[in-house]
């Protein structure tokens, strides 16, 4: 299943990689490049690594109802499992961030999972009110063949809405009917040997463990409050590189990119979501009337400022941890 779901990754960047280059005249990209002001990349590359230790900083309350971890502890963890999720396929990067936590604080890594499930769903939330945001924005949008479809735009939205709440429903449910639904599954794996039924009634119930969160509103009140930050540093890192291209454009527009760029980056793609990441950046700035050589020129310095600190950080901690993230891969392809 993991290899289906990488080769689907590396076609489908693939084809967003062709209609990202298919318009692209090289000489005026690079003329766009050549104007850009590299001088605001250094504090937005600064302002990115800020969210990544906000991230780091409400994972810490989401594994606290599990144990109580130091965020200076708890940051090699995180920031590897950012470096995986950007270099390996398959989002794998989550699996690695559970096991290198679980292992070194001595918890289940299948509830330090359920923790990530929880973070991606608060992120889900966070976009879903981002998209809320850009419909009053919708007015000023160009609709054409350069630009993006209001209606797939708004049918994106509308599914990432119902898949979100629909995550949240089975979570909330698996928190609290977990034993009724263990007894379940082990009438309908009652043809398997009881050593592999016990196997994943205990990884279920460690799993519920870790949605303990769901049930602490001061708890939750923390991590919607961090999530709103995190997201706020992103708009703001994509506002802010609009005055490097000289591009004019409101805050607003900002807010419509990252909703954009959040459903792009949600496809399956190749590591360090090429193509995905660019074309819908592209799309979005090209729908707002700017050129597409800027609007490409754009995408790229984007996409290197929101991937570069992440890598950087995470080899950091790999070297400083004294750790293989090819063994740790292997090691935590099994939960328990």
């Amino acid at each position: 299943m993991r290899k289906f779901h990488y080769l689907l990754g590396l076609a489908v960047s693939a084809v967003f990689v062709f209609l990202f280059l298919r318009n692209i005249h090289p000489q005026e990209l690079f003329q766009a490049l050549a104007e850009a002001d590299y001088w605001y990349v250094i504090p937005l590359f600064f302002a990115n690594v800020l969210a990544l230790f906000f991230r780091s900083f409400r994972w810490k309350y989401l594994l606290s109802p599990i144990k109580k971890i130091p965020l200076l502890s708890l940051l090699p963890a995180a920031f590897i499992g950012f470096m995986a999720n950007i270099i390996l396929p398959a989002r794998f990067g989550e699996l690695v961030r559970a096991y290198i936590i679980g292992k070194k604080e001595k918890i289940s890594k299948s509830s330090s999972f359920a923790t990530i499930i929880v973070e991606r769903l608060f992120d889900g939330f966070i976009v879903i009110l981002l998209f809320s945001l850009t419909l009053l924005f919708f007015p000023y949008v160009k609709m054409g063949h350069e630009g993006l479809s209001l209606k797939g735009i708004r049918v994106g939205g509308y599914l990432f809405m119902f898949f979100c709440s629909s995550l949240l429903f089975f979570l909330i449910i698996l928190k609290i009917k977990t034993v009724s639904i263990n007894n379940i599954l082990k009438k309908i794996l009652s043809p398997l040997p009881s050593s592999v039924i016990e196997k994943i009634i205990k990884m279920i119930t460690s799993f519920s463990e870790g949605l303990s969160i769901l049930n602490n509103y001061k708890e939750i009140g923390i991590v919607m409050l961090s999530s709103l930050v995190i997201w706020s540093i992103y708009v703001l890192v994509t506002y802010i590189l609009f005055s490097a291209f000289n591009l004019q454009l409101p805050l607003m527009a900002a807010v419509f990119i990252q909703a954009v760029l959040a459903l792009g980056v949600a496809l399956p793609s190749a590591p360090a979501y090429v193509g995905t990441f660019h074309l819908a950046c592209a799309l979005g700035l090209m729908a707002l009337g700017i050129p597409s050589q800027y609007a490409q020129s754009y995408a790229i310095i984007l996409w290197f400022i929101d991937i570069f600190p992440a890598i950087l950080l995470g080899l950091i901690y790999l070297w400083s941890e004294g750790l293989n993230l090819k063994k740790i891969k292997v090691e935590s392809s099994a939960l328990d």
